[in-house]
């Protein structure tokens, strides 16, 4: 034998013995948690739907009962899904909501094209006797839809969520719902917004007040109604107008694109500059939002419409402030019929889906 294996054996064999140890010492990685099928896949195990929130299906959607298999009643023929979830709600009011499965992403087999989603309600107290109240079949935008689906107080409400191809490969199953019946505009109640009376501390506060900046009424002197609010220009000039209202208690926003507008009408006899100013303070911590805006007005006897946009993410409004301040060193501005108006984002373009909306309920 080669002396060259002799002398090296000892070596490599505790290079073996170090190796097998390290690997011994390795944390086992345990096997993934195998997929589960949604809680509410079955009609008995239907979850309480919280309207005005969107919900994200929790579990994996493709192993959900491949209906029409579940199907024990005619009615659930008319409305065509598969791999279905249930929901139920009793609403407290008479009026409208929509139900919408847009957000909900769904790929299928061989060739990994979008699936789109459907979703239909049902009245009834048990699977064999259910009675469908609408169908949202896909639409055009690939997902199901009731942009106004009628409710009275105390009905027990189910709704059906599922994909409209029976082998998906992989599904984000997400329901929206909304409540209908709020208003867009004003949601903070702004009081006296054409100036019809004299500022208090009820409503504009007004500071610095100096060279006359008061209420003023009379033929021409205002946009709408006969007062308007006078700001006169001059040296060091810092007039401000602030009005601070609480946001409505209970009145959810939307779910994207939150805006508020703070927008009024404003005429200069001399060109003046203004700067106008939003603020919204949240309940939740969040940083408050503001925005800003200098206006400078040209010298015509004509009535410029301004406006200053908030946009913002978070639901919890606590308070909406607004502000005019006039910083002209000379010149006469008047300014009227302030007002205040809440876009809650894409569902207040679906027909009747006004925003805000009343309080959370199941």
């Amino acid at each position: 034998m080669h002396p060259y294996h002799n002398s090296h054996r000892p070596f490599l064999l505790l290079i073996l013995f170090v190796l097998l140890t390290l690997l011994t010492a390795l944390p086992v990685s345990a096997d993934p948690a195998p997929p589960v099928a949604p809680l509410n896949d079955n009609f008995a195990d239907a979850l309480p739907l919280v309207l005005n929130t969107r919900i994200t299906v929790q579990g994996d959607v493709s192993l959900a009962e491949n209906e029409p298999d579940e199907v024990s009643d005619i009615d659930l023929l008319y409305c065509e899904m598969w791999h279905t979830v249930w929901y139920w709600f009793v609403p407290t009011f008479d009026g409208t909501v929509l139900l919408s499965t847009a957000g909900s992403e769904v790929f299928g087999l061989p060739h990994q094209s979008h699936i789109r989603t459907s979703l239909a309600v049902y009245t009834g107290t048990t699977l064999s006797d259910l009675t469908q109240a609408a169908c949202g079949a896909t639409n055009l935008s690939g997902y199901g839809e009731l942009p106004a689906f009628e409710v009275s107080a105390g009905t027990t409400y189910f709704v059906r969520v599922g994909l409209d191809f029976q082998d998906p490969s992989s599904v984000t199953l997400k329901l929206r719902t909304m409540v209908h019946g709020g208003t867009d505009w004003d949601p903070t109640g702004m009081l006296n917004t054409g100036f019809e009376t004299p500022p208090t501390d009820a409503d504009w506060q007004v500071k610095n007040a100096t060279n006359g900046d008061m209420q003023e009424c009379g033929t021409g002197n205002a946009y709408e109604g006969m007062c308007a609010f006078k700001l006169v220009g001059g040296a060091g000039e810092a007039t401000k107008l602030k009005q601070k209202r609480s946001w409505p208690v209970d009145q959810l926003l939307g779910y994207v694109g939150h805006r508020m507008e703070f927008s009024g009408y404003v005429y200069s006899v001399d060109p003046a500059t203004l700067k106008f100013k939003i603020v919204l303070k949240y309940s939740d911590g969040t940083p408050a939002t503001k925005r800003k805006a200098s206006i400078i007005n040209t010298a015509v006897p004509l009535w410029d419409f301004f406006k200053v946009t908030a946009n913002f993410e978070s639901p919890n409004v606590k308070s909406v402030k607004l502000i005019i301040q006039n910083g002209s060193p000379s010149g006469v501005t008047y300014i009227d019929r302030i007002l205040l108006d809440y876009d809650g984002g894409y569902v207040r373009t679906l027909d009747g889906a006004l925003l805000p909306v009343p309080a959370p309920m199941q």
